[in-house]
Parts: structure tokens; sequence; C-alpha cells
């Protein structure tokens, strides 16, 4: 995870989205996959997220996928999909709605 002033995808991402994104005043953001949950700390305040997923192989000749995630801050972002691979097939025009986790 990363804090930073670039939305361009990088070279080895197979899959690449942006979306808004804003941090409490807490500065705390919680992420969480199958597998379990960190917490990681990002200054307040309203950024583009841009997310990257991608595969390495590893010794045993297995793909094992990663992600990574950068905030962008102070962009005024709305929800693309930068680059997707045959797997992904999205609906446009692409939907601004969710529930929050968590309220200030």
């Amino acid at each position: 995870m990363l804090v930073g002033d670039e939305l361009g995808a990088q070279p080895d991402a197979v899959r690449a989205t942006v979306v808004p994104f804003a941090v409490s005043q807490l500065g705390i953001v919680e992420l969480s996959d199958t597998a379990g949950e960190e917490a990681a700390r990002v200054p307040p305040g309203d950024y583009a997220l841009l997310f990257e997923m991608g595969y390495l192989s590893n010794q045993r000749g297995k793909e094992a996928e990663w992600c990574r995630l950068t905030f962008v801050p102070g962009r005024d972002a709305q929800p693309e999909i930068l680059r997707a691979d045959a797997d992904l097939s999205p609906q446009y025009p692409l939907l601004r709605e969710a529930d929050p986790v968590w309220l200030p």
C-alpha cells in the first residue's frame, strides 16, 4: 500500500481500477480478504484509489496473486477501469453505490 502521485498502472498489473476513496479523521484503513485483515495508517482526506492486481510464478511454477493499493491525494476520481484481463466483464456505466462499513 502506497501514498503516491500517479494513477498509471504498472506494466506487471493485469487489472487496474480507480475509485474515489475517503479516509476518516482517524487515518486508519482496514484491509481484509478471506485470509484475514490488517489495518494501515493513511493520512485523512479524499483520494483517488488505484487498485492493481497481477500474478507471480513461484518456485514450483504455480502462480500467486498480488495486489497493490495506491492512494493519490486530492484527486477528483471517477470510477474507471484502466486495465482488464479476460476474466473481468464490467457493465457500464460503472456504479457508484455502496454501503459504507463505517461512518464518522
